[in-house]
């Protein structure tokens, strides 16, 4: 999906990262899509 910008330490918010899209990927696809990507792709 995306690079965790909070796990590589370029900011401790994920708020604060400018280029943070997660919540219009989630509006694209629905919360039960990203719940399947994250069930089959566990890091």
């Amino acid at each position: 999906m995306q690079y965790n910008p909070i796990k590589h330490g370029y900011v401790n918010n994920l708020n604060d990262y400018p280029f943070y899209s997660f919540e219009s990927y989630l509006n694209k696809i629905k919360r039960i899509e990203l719940v399947k990507q994250f069930s089959n792709n566990p890091e």
